[in-house]
C-alpha cells in the first residue's frame, strides 16, 4: 500500500468516528397536560364550574268561574248565582274578586253581596285537587220581619211596649191584636265573610270543577245577622289559561 493511499484511509476512518450514532427507538410522548393545573400555574386560580342557576318564567294565568250556592237565608231554602274571577299565579294562589244575588227571593227577601276573593290550590296538574277559598266584603239584603221580631211582643192590655232593639219606649194607639199582625221590610247592609274548602276536579288543561262547602258570616247589622249567616254548599265550573 502506497502512503497516499494509507493516508486516505486514516482520513475516512476519522469522519467516519465524528459522525453521531442515529437513534432507532423515539421517545415516549410526553402526557398531556392538566388544565386545571395550568390554569393554577398561570394565573393561580381555580378553574371555572359550570352554575347550577335555573331561569324560568313566572306562570300567571287569568281564571274566571260562573258559580252557584245552595244556602238558606231567612230560614227559607235559597239558591244564590254569581261567580268569581281573578288571577293564579303558579297554579297555586288565586286573587280576584267575586260577588252573588239571591236568585228566588221575593219582595219581601232579598240579598246580594260581593268582595275580594282568594283562593289557595294544591295539585292542580293532577286529576282530583283540593283548595281553600274565601270572599271578604259586604252587601245588602231585604227581609219581610213581623212587629214582633222587631219590637218584642205586644202587651195584652195595651201598656208601653219597648223596642228590641235601643232601649225606646212608646204607647201605640193601635189594638194590641193588630200590632202583632202587621209585617215590615226591613232593609240593611252587611259585613260579609265566607271561607270554604273545595275540592278540584281537573278535566281539561283550560277546565275545571270546583265544589266545595262553607259559612256565611254576616255582621254589622241590627236585626238580620242570625237570617242572612248560615253554612253554604256551591259548585263552580272555572276557565281558564296560561297554567291557570
Amino acid at each position: 500500500m502506497t502512503h497516499n493511499t494509507l493516508l486516505a484511509a486514516m482520513l475516512v476512518c476519522g469522519a467516519l468516528a465524528g459522525t453521531p450514532t442515529v437513534a432507532t427507538a423515539q421517545e415516549p410522548a410526553a402526557p398531556p397536560a392538566d388544565p386545571h393545573t395550568a390554569a393554577q400555574a398561570v394565573g393561580d386560580k381555580p378553574a371555572a364550574q359550570p352554575s347550577s342557576m335555573q331561569v324560568t318564567p313566572l306562570r300567571i294565568g287569568w281564571l274566571l268561574a260562573p258559580d252557584v250556592r245552595l244556602s238558606r237565608v231567612d230560614h227559607k231554602d235559597a239558591v244564590l248565582v254569581g261567580g268569581y274571577g281573578g288571577w293564579v299565579t303558579e297554579g297555586a294562589l288565586l286573587v280576584g274578586g267575586g260577588g252573588y244575588w239571591l236568585a228566588n227571593g221575593s219582595d219581601d227577601l232579598e240579598m246580594a253581596y260581593g268582595g275580594l276573593v282568594l283562593e289557595w290550590l294544591a295539585r292542580t296538574d293532577k286529576r282530583i285537587g283540593f283548595g281553600a277559598r274565601g270572599l271578604v266584603g259586604g252587601g245588602t239584603a231585604t227581609v219581610g220581619l213581623r212587629y214582633t221580631d222587631l219590637f218584642g211582643p205586644v202587651a195584652s192590655d195595651g201598656a208601653p211596649v219597648r223596642f228590641g232593639h235601643g232601649g225606646m219606649h212608646g204607647r201605640h194607639d193601635m189594638e194590641p191584636s193588630n200590632l202583632g199582625n202587621r209585617s215590615y221590610r226591613v232593609s240593611e247592609n252587611f259585613f260579609v265573610a265566607e271561607p270554604q274548602a273545595n275540592v278540584l276536579l281537573n278535566v281539561a288543561d283550560w277546565m275545571r270543577i270546583n265544589a266545595g262547602v262553607g259559612y256565611r258570616f254576616i255582621g254589622g247589622t241590627s236585626f238580620l245577622e242570625d237570617r242572612l249567616s248560615g253554612v253554604s254548599g256551591s259548585i263552580a265550573v272555572e276557565f281558564g289559561g296560561n297554567g291557570f
